[in-house]
């Protein structure tokens, strides 16, 4: 058995989401670092795992209520969203009729009343160019060809 620390019911052995309130059990000891790990947003997605930051906010890996489909929720820094946030979510809203195999989809936007704001998309897997660069170190002129191919490719229809 473990025993939710937000709500106190009692999950049955080997459950990582709380039957009782969607928080993920097995983060919550992460939640002394980072206090949104295991938080609800938007609807149906709990925050579940910090993928990395950078100078707008932190992107989050988030699970619905059934633990069934996994989305990225990018929360951002309280600074940006009460200086760019009203802008940013109208971005986002018109980013999200973009629709091409080489962009991940916007789900959704949202600000709350406690001022959290966020953007939802698709979970896609995979490496970022930091990543790519680390393990690599220097691109080859024809590595730099393809990924540049491939953004101008997704680029072009907007």
């Amino acid at each position: 058995m473990s025993t939710c620390s937000k709500c106190g019911h009692e999950n049955p052995a080997g459950m990582t989401i709380c039957e009782s309130c969607g928080v993920n059990i097995s983060l919550q000891a992460d939640n002394a670092t980072d206090p949104l790990l295991g938080r609800r947003l938007g609807k149906h997605f709990v925050l579940r795992r910090n993928l990395g930051s950078g100078e707008i906010g932190v992107v989050y890996e988030a699970v619905n209520d059934s633990g069934t489909r996994r989305v990225a929720i990018k929360v951002l820094h309280a600074d940006v969203a009460s200086t760019f946030g009203p802008d940013l979510l109208r971005w986002a809203k018109e980013a999200s009729k973009v629709r091409h195999a080489k962009v991940a989809t916007i789900l959704g936007a949202n600000r709350l009343s406690d001022g959290t704001t966020f953007i939802i998309t698709e979970f896609v897997e995979g490496q970022t160019l930091r990543d790519i660069l680390k393990k690599s170190g220097r691109l080859s002129p024809s590595q730099t060809a393809d990924i540049l191919f491939q953004l101008c490719s997704a680029l072009a229809p907007i």
